[in-house]
């Protein structure tokens, strides 16, 4: 079973869509104590890109961990990581019971102190099992094909079994195969203690689809797509997740299994040829047009998620945290601000009588209880500057970025050659602050903030007049919202 027959219809949710299960009929099985749970993510795929085919600690925001002024990630020579001191989804499962693993890629730091001390490795965040992975994920400069580079580099280009390099500079044949084989050798290994005695399990398996270097690591998806190697990459990305439920199916445990499948940002569209589709939506990857923040997303439990179902909740991969705790019966942590929440009635709204109950997990924020506060409110931040909010129907931008097309991109001489084959790796118009690098309309600062009803203008063409009255109270009642759950921004001059 790929990705393609999972993935029965795809909605339009700002940021994050509430998902889908695609299941074969409208059977409920009991509810199980503690489901068996992965986490498939995938990296740069793009909204419409199934017209052709870090999530671990997301329950708080860069700015509330600490990270914000260090760059978007941790590369091969950074010594910062995820702090030690946040708990991460593992940590929080291994709590109340789960064998915890991981495969892929991690990029959430490699050393602290020296070139191998593996500080921010995953084994020190709560996974009892670390098959193959990459240190800092995959790249341009990893490719031994010479599509772009003369010779892969070593710097970054390092795969990992658990915490020792095994390969560097590593190969892309048959990566996937390793991927997929690592992954269901620790689900099999999960099963092998008797019932009484059997731990439910946690993988999370970080996709390199479809982040550069592309690459089909199977001879057979070579040429699968006439969508060219972007394609291929897609069709081997739904052979690995098939692949996996496939196995989670063939030992009886698809019932008691829930699987999440995303994508930590939208496409590269710089890349040509080369990088994903936002379809109707503006902008990619590293900017904050609805392109850069929707990804397709799916929750996928049979018997328990009602098949081919949407919704239009507004929702953040912030959230995965506090419905996994609800879900499992874990807590989350009430010592620090939270920024998800749960979102177990959207996903099991199907049943009379939810099973289990939905128990709102407590929201904290400057000490007061905002568990039930609504509307929802959703901020993006570049590195230390608030860029945009979600609010109700309306995104508001106080600074963006330059719209990129791919279109326009391509006409511009040097960039893209025969067949939108990329010629440059860039991040054009992508930096949060003026860079010299980059053409000086890259970046536009708005007061009042541009104002777009994104449920009517999901492209984000028509910008609303901020000084008509009620759309200056919605603004108005955005502010004060984000300022009541502890969030730091700009503020405008229509309000004194």
């Amino acid at each position: 079973m790929g990705l393609y027959q999972i993935l029965a219809i795809l909605c339009m949710v700002a940021c994050i869509p509430t998902v889908v299960n695609a299941g074969a009929n409208d059977e409920k099985f009991p509810w199980p104590d503690k489901p068996n749970i992965i986490i498939f993510y995938g990296d740069d795929v793009g909204w419409a890109d199934f017209s052709s085919l870090d999530i671990l600690h997301k329950r708080r925001l860069p700015q509330r961990v600490g990270v914000r002024d260090r760059g978007r990630v941790f590369g091969a020579t950074c010594t910062n990581g995820l702090p030690r001191l946040e708990i991460t989804i593992p940590e929080a499962l291994k709590d109340v019971g789960y064998s915890t693993g991981m495969v892929g890629k991690w990029h959430l730091g490699v050393n602290a102190h020296n070139h191998n001390d593996g500080e921010h490795l995953p084994y020190n965040h709560g996974f009892d099992y670390v098959g193959t992975n990459f240190g800092t994920g995959n790249s341009w400069f990893c490719d031994e094909e010479q599509w772009h580079v003369d010779e892969p580099s070593t710097l970054g280009c390092a795969l990992y079994k658990n915490a020792t390099i095994i390969q560097q500079p590593y190969s892309h044949y048959g990566l996937s195969e390793t991927l997929v084989n690592d992954a269901v050798d620790f689900i099999r290994s999960s099963q092998q203690a008797p019932p009484p005695h059997r731990k439910p399990f946690f993988l999370y398996y970080a996709l390199t689809q479809t982040h550069v270097d592309l690459f089909t690591s199977n001879e057979g998806f070579r040429g699968s797509s006439k969508r060219g190697r972007y394609g291929d990459n897609i069709n081997e990305m739904s052979w690995e997740v098939g692949a996996i439920l496939d196995e989670v199916k063939r030992l009886g445990l698809a019932s008691n299994t829930l699987s999440i499948f995303s994508s930590d940002n939208g496409p590269w569209l710089q890349l040509c040829n080369e990088g994903g589709d936002a379809g109707v939506f503006k902008g990619g990857k590293m900017q904050f047009w609805e392109g850069g923040i929707r990804v397709p997303t799916i929750f996928h439990w049979p018997g328990h998620i009602r098949p081919k179902t949407t919704s239009d909740e507004l929702t953040s991969m912030t959230d995965i945290f506090p419905t996994l705790m609800n879900i499992v019966g874990g807590s989350v942590p009430d010592d620090r601000p939270m920024d998800g929440q749960d979102i177990s009635s959207t996903l099991f709204n199907w049943w009379p009588e939810p099973q289990p109950e939905p128990v709102a997990t407590k929201r904290l924020f400057n000490e007061v209880d905002v568990t039930s506060h609504d509307p929802r409110i959703l901020v993006f931040y570049c590195e230390s500057t608030l860029y945009a909010v979600r609010y109700r129907s309306y995104k508001f931008h106080f600074h963006t970025q330059k719209a990129w097309t791919k279109e326009g991109h391509h006409a511009e001489p040097g960039r893209c050659g025969d067949g939108g084959f990329p010629l440059q790796q860039n991040t054009y118009c992508g930096a949060c602050t003026p860079n010299p690098n980059f053409p000086p309309d890259c970046l536009s600062d708005h007061d009042p903030p541009l104002m777009f009803n994104v449920d009517k203008d999901p492209n984000e063409a028509y910008s609303l007049d901020t000084a008509i009255p009620e759309h200056q109270a919605v603004l108005v009642e955005m502010m004060s919202n984000w300022m009541f759950f502890g969030y730091h921004g700009p503020r405008t001059s229509l309000i004194r």
